[in-house]
C-alpha cells in the first residue's frame, strides 16, 4: 500500500470549494492509501499570525477534518509542530538546497513582491515543505499545478542527499489528483471560490448556518436570458449552480440542466442539496468542539503514530551526514523535559529497554500529576480580558495532557510486553506482521508496537 501525504495550514476558514474539491477526496484516500493528513502550523508562520487564533484554528481545523470524514483510527492526523522531526529535517535540508533554487521559487517571488517585511521562513519554506514529505518514506504526493514546483524541489534535495550519503530517502512521486469539482465564486463565477478573496457573499464556509448558506445562493449572480444550461464560458454562473448541485449530489451536470427551465427551482435545490451535505459535517463539528479534550486526543494519537515514522528517518538522516548518535534520556529524544540517561550498552536489549521505558513511566506520571489529569493544575488568568486567549491556552494543555496519556499507555504496554503479560504480544515483535522488529529502531524507540514497516 502506498503512503501519501498532504498538509494543510490553519488560516483562513475551510469553504464549499475546499470540501468539494480537496476534503472529500481525502476520506476516501485514507480507505486507498497509507495516509498521513498533517495540519501544517508551522508553515503558518511565515506571516505574523495572532497566537491565539492561530491555537484556535489549528484545534478548528482538526475537528472539521474529522467531521468531514477523516477517520483518526484509519488514517494518521497530526499537527506539524506536536513532531519536532519537522524542523530538525527541514535544516538538513536547508543545507541541501542551494540559494538560487530557493530565490526561483514562483511562490516567494509572487508573495514577497510588494512587501515591506519578508521573513526568512517565507525563503526557506520549500525546505520544510520537502522534510514534511520525506520525513515519511511518503510515496505519492498529490498536490496541483500551484505546488508542483515545490514538489520537484523535494524530489531533488532526497536525490542530492541519496547521491552525497547513500541510499537515505524516498523519492517520492508525484500524483495529479483526480479533478474535483470547481467550484466558482457566487458572485464572481470567472473566479474560484476562495478563502483569501474579498467576496463573504461569494463563497460558502463549511460551518456557514442553513441560512446563510440558502441566502448567498438564492442572491449568487446568473445571467438575464433565464435559460438553464451548462456552458461554463456563455453562462459561468448558472454552470456554477449545476456544478455545486452535481458534487453534493453525485449527479451530472449537463444532465441536471435539462431539469430546470427557470434559475429560481435551481437555486432553491442547490440550497436545499448543500445545506443537507452539509450538515452531518457541522453537527460533528460541534460534538468535538463542545469537548476540549476529544479533538486534543486525535491530535496527541496522530502526533505518537507520526513521530513513530519520523523518529526513524531522523536517525537515519542524522548518521548519514556525520552527526554524534544521541543518548536517549528516560523521556526519550523527542520529550521535553531532562532525564537519567541510559546509554546503550552491551547488555540485554529488554532489560536495557525496560529500565528506560520505567523511567519514562516515572517522568511522564510526574508530569500529569503537575499538570492534573483534565489540566486544571495549570494556571490560567481566567480574569484576563481576552477570554478566547485563555480558551486557546487551556485547549493546548488538554492537548498535552492527552498526548502525555496517550505516551503512557504504550510505555505501559511496552513494559508489560517485556514482563509477558500481554498473551497476543511480545516485545521485539511486530503487532502488525509479527516479524522482529529491528535492534537499532527498538533502541531508539522501546514503546514502539510496529516495525518500520507497518509504523
Amino acid at each position: 500500500m502506498a503512503r501519501v501525504f498532504s498538509g494543510i495550514q490553519p488560516t483562513g476558514d475551510i469553504h464549499l470549494g475546499n470540501y468539494l474539491g480537496a476534503v472529500r477526496r481525502w476520506v476516501a484516500v485514507q480507505h486507498e492509501a497509507d495516509a498521513l493528513f498533517c495540519v501544517v502550523d508551522l508553515h503558518a508562520l511565515t506571516l505574523p499570525r495572532d497566537p491565539t487564533e492561530l491555537r484556535t484554528r489549528t484545534l478548528e481545523l482538526t475537528a472539521l477534518l474529522v467531521g468531514a470524514g477523516i477517520d483518526p483510527e484509519v488514517c494518521t492526523l497530526f499537527a506539524q509542530s506536536h513532531v519536532p522531526e519537522h524542523a530538525e529535517l527541514a535544516w538538513v535540508m536547508a543545507c541541501t538546497a542551494s540559494f538560487g533554487e530557493l530565490r526561483r521559487m514562483v511562490q516567494f517571488k509572487d508573495k514577497s513582491e510588494g512587501n515591506d517585511f519578508v521573513s526568512a521562513g517565507l525563503f526557506t519554506y520549500p525546505t520544510l515543505q520537502a522534510a514534511d514529505i520525506l520525513l515519511y518514506d511518503t510515496d505519492e504526493v498529490p498536490v496541483g499545478d500551484d505546488q508542483r514546483q515545490h514538489l520537484e524541489l523535494a524530489r531533488d534535495l532526497a536525490l542530492r542527499f541519496n547521491g552525497r550519503y547513500g541510499e537515505t530517502l524516498v523519492v517520492p512521486r508525484h500524483v495529479i489528483p483526480p479533478v474535483g469539482a470547481r467550484i466558482m465564486d457566487l458572485q464572481h463565477p470567472m473566479a474560484k471560490m476562495s478563502k483569501s478573496r474579498e467576496s463573504p457573499q461569494g463563497t460558502i464556509g463549511v460551518l456557514d448556518d442553513p441560512a446563510t448558506i440558502t441566502r448567498k445562493l438564492k442572491r449568487s449572480v446568473t445571467d438575464a436570458d433565464g435559460e438553464v444550461r451548462y456552458d461554463p464560458v456563455a453562462k459561468p454562473g448558472v454552470t456554477n449552480l449545476l456544478t455545486i448541485l452535481a458534487a453534493v449530489t453525485d449527479g451530472d451536470p449537463e444532465v441536471l440542466a435539462g431539469r430546470y427551465q427557470q434559475y429560481g427551482p435551481l437555486k432553491a435545490d442547490c440550497a436545499e442539496a448543500v445545506v443537507e451535505a452539509l450538515r452531518p459535517v457541522r453537527q460533528r463539528y460541534a460534538e468535538l468542539r463542545a469537548d476540549p479534550g476529544a479533538t486534543a486526543a486525535v491530535l496527541a494519537t496522530g502526533a505518537t503514530k507520526a513521530a513513530d515514522i519520523a523518529g526513524v528517518t531522523v536517525e537515519r538522516v542524522r548518521a548519514a551526514v556525520g552527526l554524534t548518535p544521541r543518548q536517549r534520556t528516560a523521556l526519550g529524544p523527542r520529550r521535553g523535559r531532562p532525564g537519567t540517561l541510559v546509554a546503550m550498552a552491551d547488555t540485554d536489549l529488554a532489560t536495557r529497554a525496560r529500565t528506560l521505558l520505567t523511567e519514562e513511566r516515572a517522568g511522564l506520571l510526574g508530569q500529569l500529576v503537575e499538570l492534573g489529569d483534565d489540566g486544571d493544575g495549570a494556571s490560567f488568568d481566567d480574569g484576563h480580558a481576552d477570554s478566547s486567549q485563555v480558551s486557546a491556552e487551556k485547549g493546548e494543555v488538554l492537548v498535552l495532557v492527552e498526548n502525555l496519556k496517550a505516551q503512557l499507555r504504550e510505555v505501559d504496554r511496552a513494559i508489560a510486553k517485556i514482563d509477558g503479560d500481554v498473551p497476543d504480544a511480545s516485545f521485539g515483535t511486530c503487532e502488525e506482521c509479527k516479524e522482529p522488529i529491528a535492534a537499532d529502531r527498538l533502541e531508539a524507540m522501546p514503546a514502539t508496537r510496529w516495525c518500520i514497516t507497518h509504523a
